[in-house]
């Protein structure tokens, strides 16, 4: 997003998803699908990574959506807030492994290195805050529907320029599916 003036940025993405239990995290569920958020902040990745699964209700319970979700695993899936003017990319991804730019250039900064809060979205969801040197992202996890066939997971992320003068900057978000068991592209030929 180019030229944004001490303004407020919304990026919002809705997908269809269903559920299930998890332990050392704090979830939400609807029963057919859960929302599991690290809390933690010694954890790896830290507070404000999440990941999906299919939960008690669902015709298939207890499956992945994200990568490996049943065995708790979290960080295969992030958002990163590129900032063209500092050329920093700013994620929210593990934090014990190495970060190599994507970007010529870039250098990586991780959010939770900065304070982080987690807060519930009432039973459905949670929210966390990072706050960074000219940033402030918030990232919102909620589980839309009350019946399999409307539930869906929002995944939305808002980025307001704390700066005071005009940023560039755009935002990214890498989520690691896990399909029927399968952690490989999800576009792949046939046979």
């Amino acid at each position: 997003m180019a030229g944004l003036a001490r303004g407020l940025a919304v990026l919002a993405s809705a997908f269809w998803l269903v559920s299930g239990p998890a332990s050392g995290m704090q979830t939400a569920t609807n029963g057919y699908l859960t929302v599991k958020v690290s809390d933690d902040p010694a954890a790896v990745g830290g507070p404000g990574l999440f990941t999906v699964e299919t939960g008690p209700l669902h015709p298939t319970p207890g499956k992945s959506i994200f990568y490996n979700s049943v065995a708790n695993q979290i960080g295969t899936s992030y958002i990163t807030v590129m900032d063209t003017d500092a050329n920093t990319l700013w994620v929210n991804a593990v934090s014990n492994t190495t970060m190599v730019p994507s970007e010529a250039g870039y250098g990586v900064q991780r959010m939770g290195d900065y304070p982080v809060t987690l807060a519930a979205l009432g039973a459905s969801g949670f929210r966390a805050t990072y706050i960074l040197p000219k940033f402030t992202v918030i990232q919102d996890v909620v589980i839309m529907g009350t019946a399999l066939m409307n539930t869906s997971v929002m995944h939305q992320v808002t980025v307001t320029n704390t700066s005071g003068s005009d940023l560039h900057f755009g935002v990214r978000y890498l989520w690691d599916w896990m399909v029927n068991a399968i952690d490989s592209s999800y576009f792949r030929p046939l046979n």
